[in-house]
């Protein structure tokens, strides 16, 4: 009886593992859905990379040692930069298709 028990398991843990790899598969589809739906030149693409980077809360404060003023110049400037770079595509672009293609291309 004691086999069968720990057949039991195994299975358990084989069907955890494969529901576990359905769902990094599905991930693993949508990030490269994301790339292909981000589709811009190199070069745009890479501005956007740098501005969603710098618009991250740490970068955006230099680690909280700016000022509020300053932090908020910054914005108002990387922000303006992301929406002519909008303009210059024709569309809106997220920050999470952004770093959708981000994490797409890195794998």
């Amino acid at each position: 009886m004691g086999i069968y028990k720990d057949t039991d398991e195994l299975k358990k843990m084989f069907e955890a593992e494969q529901v576990f790899k359905a769902a990094d598969e599905k991930e693993l589809a949508s990030r490269k859905a994301g790339l292909a739906k981000v589709n811009m030149p190199e070069d745009v693409f890479a501005k956007f990379e740098d501005l969603v980077s710098a618009l991250s809360p740490e970068n955006l404060s230099c680690d909280g040692e700016l000022p509020k003023s300053q932090i908020q110049a910054r914005y108002k400037q990387l922000t303006a930069q992301w929406k002519q770079l909008e303009k210059q595509l024709g569309r809106t672009i997220t920050e999470d298709e952004i770093w959708d293609a981000i994490i797409a291309r890195s794998r």
